[in-house]
């Protein structure tokens, strides 16, 4: 999103303050039924869209998303100067105009629904007038004045609680609980004190199978009426100048506008609209009596029945998921059971030890469904399956029982109208035999020995770098020069671990991995990914040119020695002549940051806190030799995104 400073605006008066008030006054003693000036209704409470404070409703105002650009928000003129522009928000984010600053003079604003940000510019001045979070996923945002002050105040109906709730302007906020499953939220001043009142439309609540309108408000009390049938929208607007919110709703299927008045007697009835149209009452004519009026999408056309007489009209206004601003509640869809259109998947490899995830698949359903999971074990055919005990997460560890068998997992969707399952295909038949190597936890009996991990790595000829082949069976013939000079000797419970780095192993590539997630009790998935980054289990690559030449060797880049020649890690030649050992020494370091070796009080490591047990954060010092700092932060996110890709998969990696 672009600040104020960023945005395009256009935006000028149209009339003079004076010629306002005039027109306003003239307006207003045509349709009094005495000398008495008609009452000015609070325009924040009313609602109406008025980008040029002129106190006329703003025809053909709307907004375009157009993510990743930023959003178009445009009015046209209405009357004199020129249109309203300017540009910020995402397609997904919802308009909530509103005059948050009490100038006259109505703020574009976004609702974001994914983070609850309230968001705008001022109009008129290079400045944000609202900025705050408020709402959360499933909120609908309801601006309006709930305590008078002719300022709009950010505020949110949550369906879940039946919850109003207003974060005022003037201080303090405003809650009040009341909505009931189904109901929709037809916030207004229904009593004529300039406050917006909470209130709901509640389909086929009210007498003789109507909906029942219910308001609480703020002068104490409730407001009662019925009014509404089946795919009627509510529009809740004044539309006799009492300054009351009156009860009307719009009959698409017709286009006919009917309700009581609210504290008088008779009924508002007009015709205006088809099927498809979007009411969006507003003050279009001056005076302080609402208008009917109505977008199509269908064309770009705006049509307004005037209540001073007239009409007005705009054509090819619009373009397809333009969005009114003024637009007004729409009813909830009808429920309707789960009823699912794609079969969830399992993803992951089907080998005892790793990790499987189910996804739900994609369903239909009003209100969206929630989901149960449960994991079932089949024959080798995919058949003859039962639940398993406790496997009801999103996720799954596959156990030994499951060797030479298949797994599938059950989604069940629910919502209020019922439920339904769907099953997700079989995965591969779970190998009789391998052996999945996982971090081990602190504390474990490591290193393992060299031989008892090479009776357990699980062998194949799988090779995707036949290049490392000789590396890959080259093992130390004496002694290794590693760094043991004071500052890093000093680590002595890491030292005692690099005395058992003996790089005695050969086999593939990949097998030589196994190796050292088995000997060290590091996940073998993590090494895999981390050789990705590094190396790209390329064993002859070099890394770090600094000063003519390079300073990091092997599969794991193992940082031999500094620009001045200082060592670092040491163990160069032997880390890029073979692999193995490059894979040994990389475990134990890595074993000793996650045991905590590298703590001593001091502030070098572990953000200055003793810290066991956090791989992530070994795999960060592995890249910089600090913890968790920007560079340390970006690199573990390039692991993460390879340990859950596996690339090596789509190598032709033949699992266990």
């Amino acid at each position: 999103m672009r600040g104020a400073a960023h945005s395009r605006f256009v935006l000028r008066c149209r009339f003079g303050a004076l010629i306002v008030a005039a027109l306003l006054l003239m307006s207003a003693a045509q349709r009094a039924p005495s000398a008495a000036a008609a009452p000015v209704p609070n325009w924040a409470a009313a609602g109406s869209v008025d980008f040029d404070a002129d106190h006329l409703t703003d025809f053909g105002a709307l907004y375009r998303g157009r993510s990743p650009l930023d959003g178009l928000w445009y009015a046209p003129a209405t009357a004199g100067g020129g249109p309203f522009q300017i540009y910020f928000g995402a397609t997904t984010d919802v308009p909530v105009p509103g005059d948050y600053d009490g100038d006259g003079k109505t703020d574009a604003a976004i609702y974001r629904p994914s983070t609850g940000l309230w968001y705008g510019p001022r109009t008129g001045a290079p400045s944000i007038v609202i900025q705050m979070i408020l709402g959360i996923p499933g909120d609908i945002p309801i601006p309006g004045d709930y305590d008078g002050d002719g300022k709009t105040d950010a505020a949110i109906y949550r369906p879940s609680l039946g919850l109003f709730f207003a974060v005022l302007s003037g201080g303090g906020v405003f809650s009040a609980s009341f909505g009931l499953a189904g109901d929709v939220p037809v916030p207004g001043d229904y009593d004529g004190d300039g406050k917006t009142d909470a209130a709901v439309y509640r389909p086929g609540g009210g007498t003789s199978g109507q909906a029942l309108w219910l308001a609480h408000l703020s002068t104490g009390g409730v407001y009662q009426a019925s009014n509404g049938g089946v795919g009627d929208v509510p529009v809740p607007a004044d539309y006799n100048g009492d300054l009351r919110a009156d009860p009307v709703v719009f009959h698409a299927a017709n286009g006919l506008w009917s309700g009581p008045y609210n504290g008088g007697t008779g009924q508002f009835q007009l015709t205006l609209g088809q099927s498809g149209d979007v009411p969006i009452p507003g003050y279009y004519d001056g005076n302080a009596v609402a208008d009917p009026a109505v977008y199509r999408p269908t064309g770009g056309v705006w049509l307004a029945t005037l209540s001073g007489g007239g009409s007005k009209r705009f054509d090819q206004l619009g373009l397809a998921g333009d969005v009114a601003i003024q637009r007004r509640p729409t009813l909830p869809a009808a429920a309707s059971a789960p009823v699912n259109t794609g079969l969830p998947s399992i993803s992951g490899t089907p080998q005892a030890g790793q990790t499987l995830t189910a996804t739900a698949g994609t369903w239909t359903g009003t209100p969206s469904p929630a989901f149960t999971y449960q994991w079932r074990r089949c024959d080798s055919a995919g058949a003859s399956c039962a639940d398993i005990s406790g496997a009801t997460g999103t996720s799954y560890v596959v156990a030994s029982a499951d060797r030479s068998r298949t797994l599938r997992v059950l989604v069940t969707a629910a919502n209020t109208a019922g439920q339904a399952s769907a099953s997700s295909g079989a995965t591969a038949l779970v190998p009789a035999a391998g052996e999945y190597f996982g971090t081990l936890a602190v504390g474990a009996a490591v290193p393992r020995s060299d031989a008892d991990c090479a009776s357990r790595v699980t062998r194949n000829p799988w090779e995707p770098r036949p290049e490392n082949n000789v590396a890959n069976h080259t093992v130390p013939s004496g002694a290794v020069p590693w760094n043991n000079n004071p500052g890093w000797t000093y680590w002595s419970a890491f030292i005692a671990k690099r005395n058992k780095v003996t790089g005695n192993f050969t086999g593939t590539t990949d097998e030589i991995i196994q190796w050292g997630a088995c000997k060290w009790g590091i996940d073998e998935n993590l090494i895999r990914a981390q050789a990705v980054i590094e190396s790209y289990w390329v064993q002859s690559t070099q890394g770090d040119l600094e000063g003519g030449r390079y300073h990091s060797f092997g599969l794991m880049q193992v940082r031999h020695d500094d620009a001045s020649g200082a060592l670092v890690k040491g163990g160069y030649p032997n880390t890029m002549q073979d692999t193995a050992l490059n894979v040994d020494y990389y475990g134990a370091e890595m074993r000793a940051c996650f045991e905590g070796d590298f703590w001593d009080g001091g502030g070098w490591l572990y953000g200055a806190t003793q810290v066991k047990g956090d791989l992530w954060g070994c795999v960060g010092y592995w890249y910089s030799g600090n913890w968790n700092d920007p560079g340390a932060t970006n690199y573990v996110a390039g692991v993460r995104n390879y340990y859950n890709t596996k690339p090596w998969i789509s190598w032709g990696y033949p699992g266990k």
